[in-house]
């Protein structure tokens, strides 16, 4: 996760990648706006409704009707050439094939196009997810208070530890905006240490904290805090219902990935007649 996160952070900046991740920001942004003029102020509902939106919009890109329809004819060609390997009929195969993708005006490889144009959108959806106050103003102001003066250096070296993990080479700790990503990745632990570090700011960093519980409680759970860290805490204290609630989290995380890959399209056919539908099952699990 580290490594990933690392390579995040550079792809973030990259040309296209950098402009959707703007304007997906813009969209995070305006949702905890509209959220917060009813009362309602927490990210986790926010990328609820996020993830919705962004989803219905990449529906076109996910859903082959072409594909399902051409299916059964090539389906039907394979059968026809069944366990002929000579290099003739091999030939012939593919030429049939290839005269049922130019019937319907597409191409093998174009099945690869809406592919090409959702990566830099999943790309794109990293950052501004794991940087939500780049781009949530709301979110951002949250955390501008505890920016005080001299902080730099200290933010520094708890910065290139865990659970941040930014170290300051890469990092411009100068800038408001890195500050304020480090302190969105503080755990509770973090802002003990911080408050323990720099007592002259524990009034303002207790308050803040507070307001950063608020916004990150979902359904009695921190989202906030790692599920490691939940479950240590809980096991620390004894706590049932936090154990349940920790190990809870990747389960469902797991649980809703399988049900998305099962939900796209599958190529029709039974395994033993239809290679791709086989590999596609293989990749699922």
């Amino acid at each position: 996760m580290e490594v990933y996160g690392l390579l995040a952070s550079g792809y973030g900046d990259w040309p296209i990648i950098k402009q959707i991740a703007w304007l997906l920001g813009q969209v995070m942004n305006g949702i905890f706006n509209v959220l917060s003029k009813i009362g309602i102020e927490n990210i986790g509902v926010c990328i609820i409704i996020f993830t919705i939106i962004i989803y219905t919009l990449m529906i076109p890109l996910t859903i082959s009707k072409m594909s399902a329809v051409m299916q059964p004819e090539i389906k039907k060609i394979q059968k026809k050439y069944e366990g002929k390997k000579d290099q003739a009929s091999m030939m012939k195969q593919q030429e049939e094939i290839n005269l049922v993708y130019e019937k319907y005006g597409t191409s093998m490889t174009g099945g690869c196009l809406p592919m090409l144009i959702q990566m830099p959108i999943l790309f794109a959806l990293y950052p501004v997810i794991r940087d939500i106050p780049t781009y949530v103003k709301g979110v951002k102001d949250v955390y501008m208070p505890v920016n005080t003066n001299g902080f730099q250096k200290f933010m520094e070296t708890i910065g290139e530890v865990s659970p941040v993990l930014m170290n300051p080479k890469a990092y411009d700790y100068s800038q408001a905006d890195t500050i304020v990503n480090v302190l969105y990745k503080f755990q509770d632990s973090t802002w003990n240490t911080l408050m323990e570090k720099m007592p002259s700011i524990t009034d303002l960093a207790q308050q803040t904290m507070d307001k950063v519980t608020h916004l990150n409680s979902f359904l009695g759970i921190n989202i906030g805090e790692q599920p490691l860290t939940q479950l240590t805490t809980a096991l620390h204290n004894g706590s049932v219902v936090g154990i349940i609630l920790a190990v809870l989290i990747p389960v469902l995380a797991g649980l809703t990935q399988f049900i998305s890959v099962k939900l796209q399209p599958q190529p029709a056919g039974d395994d033993k007649d239809n290679p791709m539908a086989s590999s596609m099952k293989t990749m699922t699990y």
